[in-house]
C-alpha cells in the first residue's frame, strides 16, 4: 500500500513543488572561482546523459556533475532546484574537497535542473545509475546530502537503493500535498536520516511537526536551525559544516 501511494501521488506534486520553489528562490548568480582547487573542479564539470526505459518509451535525462575519485565511501550531493554544481561561494566544491581530503571519499556533485522534473523518480534513478556505474568498487556505501529539491528526491526515493545508508536532508520543500509521500518514503528507508530545517524556512512549521511529534518516528534526527532561511544566507560556514556534523560526525574549523 505504501509503495502504491508513492507511485500514485508523485505526479500530482511536480507542479506544486516547482511553484513553491520558484516563489522562494532567486535566480542563480555567477561567482568567480578564486582558488586553484575550484578552477580544477570547474574544468572537470561533465555533462551526463541517461535514457531511462519506461512503459511509454525512453525518457532522456541530462545533468551536470563533478566527480572526485576516492574510496568506496561515497558522498553524493544533490543541489537545490536549478542550482549549480559549485553553489554560492563554491560551497559544494569546498564540501567535496574536504570530504575527499579527510576521508578519501569519492564525491559526486549533481545539479538539479527543472527540465528533469517531469519524472522525479526516473531522474533520481538516472543519478543513481550514474553514481553506481562510475565507482571502482561495486560494494559502495552512499552518504547522500540533499538540499532543497535535492532533499525532496531523497525523501521520496532513497529507500529504493540499499547502497544509500545515510541521509542529510536540508530544507526540503514540505507542503501539505507531499507530507504523506514524505512520511511513506521515509518509513521505507532503513538507514540513518537527519532532517535540518531553518527557523526562517517556509517549511519550518512542518519540520517542527516532525520535531515535536516523535510518534511519527521517521527521522533519526530533526534539527531546527536557528536564524537560518532556505538558503542559509549569512551562515555559509555553518552550512558547509552540516554534512561533517551529521554524515561524518565531526565538526570542522572553517
Amino acid at each position: 500500500m505504501i509503495v502504491f501511494l508513492i507511485e500514485s501521488y508523485t505526479w500530482r506534486l511536480q507542479l506544486s513543488i516547482s511553484s513553491f520553489l520558484k516563489k522562494i528562490l532567486k535566480p542563480a548568480q555567477n561567482f568567480s572561482f578564486e582558488s586553484e582547487e575550484c578552477i580544477s573542479l570547474k574544468n572537470n564539470i561533465a555533462k551526463i546523459e541517461y535514457d531511462i526505459a519506461t512503459q511509454n518509451g525512453l525518457e532522456h535525462y541530462q545533468f551536470n556533475s563533478v566527480k572526485i575519485d576516492g574510496n568506496n565511501d561515497v558522498l553524493v550531493i544533490i543541489v537545490g532546484y536549478n542550482g549549480s554544481v559549485n553553489g554560492y561561494e563554491n560551497k559544494y566544491f569546498k564540501i567535496a574537497k574536504r570530504a575527499n581530503e579527510i576521508y578519501g571519499s569519492t564525491v559526486f556533485i549533481v545539479d538539479n535542473n527543472e527540465r528533469n522534473w517531469y519524472s522525479p523518480k526516473n531522474y533520481f534513478k538516472a543519478i543513481m545509475h550514474y553514481v553506481k556505474e562510475n565507482t571502482i568498487n561495486s560494494n559502495i556505501k552512499i552518504k547522500l546530502f540533499g538540499i532543497s529539491a535535492g532533499a525532496t528526491l531523497a525523501l521520496y526515493y532513497a529507500w529504493e537503493y540499499t547502497e544509500i545508508n545515510n541521509l542529510l536532508l536540508v530544507n526540503p520543500p514540505l507542503i501539505k500535498e507531499n507530507i504523506e509521500l514524505t512520511i511513506n518514503g521515509m518509513k521505507l528507508f532503513t538507514g540513518n536520516s537527519t532532517l535540518v530545517i531553518g527557523q526562517n524556512d517556509p517549511s519550518y512549521e512542518f519540520g517542527k511537526l516532525f520535531y515535536d511529534d516523535r510518534s511519527l518516528n521517521i527521522f533519526n534526527n530533526v534539527i531546527l536551525f536557528d536564524n537560518a532561511d532556505h538558503n542559509f544566507k549569512g551562515l555559509l560556514n555553518e552550512f558547509i559544516n552540516l554534512p561533517f556534523l551529521y554524515l561524518f560526525r565531526i565538526s570542522l574549523s572553517i
